[in-house]
């Protein structure tokens, strides 16, 4: 069965929140990201705090990278010590490499991720 390609996501729990308040930090990390996944950068990152008018709960980071091969996100919930990253690809690229990315740039205590194929039946077409 064909295809269009993997979308990893991951979810952190217990993260400290000095990192995941650090933009710098995140920034550094999803251009890291890219390299290990072996992945281009068309634009970005884009990393912006939001403080939440109403509840600081919902304060936190969100960083967006657009790529040559689809997209890669990180949002964070500072003070739930809560990290939710995705990595969407038209090409596979080694998921261990980046879980283990994850796991030493952040130090959860909580921590899962998964793969799903994307796309179904989609037959890659060529221009010649």
């Amino acid at each position: 069965m064909e295809y269009f390609g993997p979308h990893w996501t991951a979810e952190a729990r217990g993260v400290s929140p000095e990192k995941i308040k650090d933009q710098k930090l995140i920034e550094d990390f999803m251009r890291e990201l890219v390299r290990v996944a072996e992945m281009k950068i068309i634009s970005g990152p884009y990393v912006f705090y939001y403080e939440h008018p109403e509840s600081e709960i919902e304060s936190g980071v969100t960083g967006f990278l657009v790529l040559a091969e689809s997209h890669c996100s990180v949002h964070s919930f500072i003070n739930d010590g809560f990290l939710a990253l995705d990595l969407f690809s038209c090409k596979e690229f080694n998921n261990a490499l980046v879980d283990k990315l994850v796991l030493d740039t952040f130090a959860p205590e909580g921590y899962t991720s998964e793969v799903r194929w994307r796309g179904e039946g989609y037959e890659r077409k060529t221009i010649r």
